[in-house]
């Protein structure tokens, strides 16, 4: 989405490329910190943090990340709605519709809630039709910056997505539904497995649901609809092993859902269910928060794998996403390329001519990590004849075996001055 292009751009630009990787994850205490000051309640906050997928993916998505911090401001006007000024509820809402810049499952779910709660909730309807007001403003900018970019109102996420949300086959629809609600091989961990526990409090909310006042039944009834409609709309299982990113936005809801209940609930069989299945979710946070030590250590190892001279001011290539995630802020000292396929030699060199990236840089570096070395030395073969004055260093991942000294003697054959060196993770 084009919002979070400018706002990335104004991060880098300003704040420096090391603020960039964290700013996501400032995002999120600051969230945590108003949600503690404005609902006095300390387990709220924890719960978020400890025992939902929320804090990895607003490390991974920052798409996400800001779509959830700014759509997070409708729970701030539900606390302070009546001792807000009209203006100050307009503004709110302009607030919360920013949501829609980066994602727009967070505007599904507002849209619900503002509606059943203007039916149902009288005396409090002006304050929620000026708060829709603010919402509705900011829609309408999304709407017209998406026209002005890209033709549609619903700008190139939907229209990237568009074959995907309107596939109706029922198995492709079941496979999605499946990975969102539980997870699939590929993908194992989804929004119930994760945190097993809401799907008792569910069930709980709609046994119980005549105790509850009736904000409290509209915010569950909007986020039962706000699931079906996200899964029906979701054009796949969100490719994440950590709950889905698809029904984020309903896992601050369901969290005050869940100390309401908690609080209604006084059974003590109840109450150690709940902490039992807590203690999953917990579980899977401390592995995810595992998997990330580790990818920063094997980042770390792999920098400093590198020969120095090509750490700074270099041309990076690599043949896959993986790794230059891996490398966090080092990747911004250099120019990093992604090559799809090691036949596509002639258009890379075309690319590099075009852009003249090599007028700044004189280095190549190529990470040539899991790549089919009976096609690599041809496509180093390529690049080499046509900028032979560079300095060249490639990296390489594979155990040495006949197929790494293939590539040296294919080196010697043709005289080629490159090093070469071997990069191992402990």
């Amino acid at each position: 989405p084009v919002g979070l292009s400018y706002v990335n751009a104004l991060v880098i630009q300003y704040l420096g490329t090391p603020f960039f990787i964290w700013y996501p994850q400032i995002l999120f205490l600051v969230m945590l910190f108003l949600i503690y000051i404005l609902y006095k309640n300390i387990y709220i906050p924890l719960l978020l943090f400890f025992c939902t997928p929320l804090f990895f993916i607003f490390t991974t998505f920052t798409d996400v990340a800001l779509n959830i911090f700014f759509y997070s401001f409708i729970f701030v006007f539900l606390h302070l709605k009546e001792r807000l000024k009209d203006y100050q509820i307009i503004i709110l809402g302009m607030i919360t519709g920013l949501n829609l810049f980066f994602r727009y499952e967070g505007g599904i779910f507002i849209g619900l809630l503002l509606f059943l709660l203007i039916l149902f909730d009288k005396g409090n309807r002006k304050r929620y039709l000026l708060y829709l007001l603010g919402f509705l403003i900011t829609t309408m900018i999304f709407f017209i910056v998406n026209i002005s970019y890209y033709g549609s109102l619903l700008g190139n996420r939907f229209d990237f997505n568009r074959k995907f949300i309107l596939n109706w086959d029922i198995r492709y629809r079941l496979e999605v539904l499946r990975g969102n609600l539980w997870g699939i091989e590929i993908h194992p961990i989804g929004y119930f497995k994760y945190m097993p526990y809401f799907l008792v409090i569910y069930v709980v909310l709609w046994l119980d649901r005549k105790r509850y006042l009736m904000i409290e039944r509209v915010m569950y009834v909007a986020v039962m609809l706000s699931m079906i409609v996200i899964l029906f709309l979701s054009p796949n299982d969100a490719n994440v092993d950590y709950g889905t990113r698809y029904l984020s936005v309903l896992i601050i809801p369901s969290i005050f859902l869940l100390k309401r209940s908690m609080e209604e609930r006084r059974s003590k069989v109840y109450r150690v269910i709940i902490i039992l299945l807590l203690l999953i979710s917990f579980n899977y946070s401390l592995k995810y928060a595992r998997i990330l030590i580790k990818v920063n250590q094997e980042g770390q190892q792999l920098y400093h794998s590198i020969k120095e001279d090509f750490r700074k001011d270099t041309l990076w290539i690599f043949f896959n996403h993986y790794w230059p995630a891996h490398l966090g802020t080092y990747i911004y000292d250099n120019k990093v390329v992604v090559v799809k396929t090691l036949k596509s030699s002639k258009t890379f060199i075309e690319m590099v001519e075009k852009k003249n990236l090599l007028r700044k840089y004189n280095k190549i570096l190529i990470f040539s990590f899991n790549m089919n070395l009976e096609e690599f030395p041809k496509f180093i073969y390529n690049i080499y004849s046509e900028f032979p004055k560079l300095k060249y260093y490639i990296l390489e991942h594979f155990k040495k075996s006949s197929k790494n000294y293939d590539f040296i003697k294919f080196q010697h054959r043709h005289n080629l001055e490159i090093e070469f060196h071997y990069f191992s993770i402990d």
